[in-house]
C-alpha cells in the first residue's frame, strides 16, 4: 500500500507542475520501502526514489536563483541511480535516466562557467532550451486485497478497486 501511495504522490507532483518540494512525499514513501520484503517493490521503490530526486532537481533548475541547489540535487539523483545500477546492473531505464542527469549537470556547469567568463547581465540571457525528458513510474502495485494498480496508455497510475457484492 505504501508503494501505491508513493506512486500516487509522484503522479500528483508531476501533474501539479512538479515544484522543487512536490516530490518530497513520494520520495519519503519510496525511502521507507528500501528494505521491503517483496524484492520487486524494493527495486521499483529505489528506482522511483531516484526519479523523485531527479524531478526535484529539474524543478530547482528552472529557477535561475536555484542553480547551485539544482546541481547538488542532480548529484544526489546521479548517486541514487549509480547505487541502483550497482544493485541491479543492466537496467536500461536507470542507465538512461543517469545519462540524462549527467547531461543536464554538464550543461549547467558549462553555462555557469560561461556566465563567469562573460560579464553579461542575467536578464539579457535566455535560458538554454532543454530537450523534454520524462521519468516514468513502472510496475505499479498495490497491497489492497483484490485491487490492482494499472498504468494506463497515458502513463497514469490508476487504482482498480475490487467489485463489492454482485455475482461471484
Amino acid at each position: 500500500m505504501l508503494y501505491a501511495l508513493g506512486c500516487a504522490q509522484y503522479k500528483l507532483a508531476e501533474s501539479a507542475g512538479g515544484g522543487a518540494d512536490a516530490y518530497k512525499d513520494a520520495r519519503e514513501a519510496f525511502d521507507a520501502l528500501a528494505n521491503a520484503k517483496d524484492p520487486m517493490i524494493a527495486r521499483n521503490a529505489a528506482f522511483n526514489r531516484a526519479n523523485c530526486l531527479a524531478q526535484a532537481a529539474k524543478a530547482a533548475a528552472s529557477d535561475p536563483k536555484g542553480q547551485q541547489a539544482a546541481l547538488g540535487q542532480l548529484r544526489s539523483a546521479a548517486s541514487a541511480y549509480e547505487d541502483f545500477l550497482r544493485q541491479y546492473p543492466g537496467d536500461t531505464g536507470a542507465q538512461q535516466n543517469l545519462d540524462h542527469v549527467r547531461f543536464v549537470m554538464k550543461k549547467m556547469q558549462r553555462a555557469s562557467k560561461q556566465d563567469d567568463k562573460q560579464d553579461q547581465k542575467q536578464d539579457d540571457k535566455k535560458p538554454p532550451q532543454e530537450p523534454p525528458a520524462s521519468l516514468a513510474v513502472r510496475n505499479a502495485q498495490t497491497e489492497i486485497p483484490g485491487a490492482k494498480a494499472e498504468v494506463g496508455d497515458d502513463n497514469m497510475v490508476k487504482l482498480v478497486k475490487p467489485v463489492q457484492g454482485g455475482a461471484r
